[in-house]
């Protein structure tokens, strides 16, 4: 496999406009509140 240049940024880590959200990232966690353990 070859290596893009250390120039070129992935697409994940640039900023990202979505509606009335700036991301400056593309990388995103769900909430996760729904099933938890309790006790």
């Amino acid at each position: 496999m070859d290596r893009p240049a250390p120039d070129q940024r992935s697409t994940l880590f640039s900023p990202y406009q979505m509606r009335r959200f700036s991301l400056a990232h593309r990388v995103v966690l769900a909430p996760m509140t729904r099933c938890r353990a309790i006790g």
